[in-house]
């Protein structure tokens, strides 16, 4: 994946609408042609309901980090389960999760 090589298939992401702080829970279904196929996001049992177009943030914690990024709502589709497409993010920004970030000492 070239715009982030930390996704895998089955990784469990969080995502909101684009300025709002409410946040969802989603798992990344497939990754096709730059494209992020991702489950409906859920919260409980709700059911945050995207429409193209439609400007999202996305959260996700790897191996070492975490990751911010806003993208676009391309479309919906269906393959066994209702998936959202979501474009390739333009930019990502690492997030530090530490309070205090650590400086090696001598």
């Amino acid at each position: 994946m070239d715009f982030f090589p930390d996704l895998k298939v089955r990784q469990k992401i969080m995502v909101a609408r684009r300025g709002e702080k409410e946040w969802f829970f989603s798992t990344i279904q497939d990754i096709r042609d730059g494209e992020l196929f991702i489950e409906q996001p859920r919260q409980r049992e709700r059911v945050l309901v995207f429409h193209p177009g439609e400007e999202v943030e996305v959260r996700i914690t790897g191996e070492n980090a975490s990751y911010v990024f806003f993208t676009r709502v391309l479309g919906r589709t269906r393959d066994q389960i209702p998936l959202y497409r979501l474009a390739p993010p333009e930019t990502i920004q690492r997030v530090q999760q530490r309070r205090f970030v650590r400086f090696p000492v001598s």
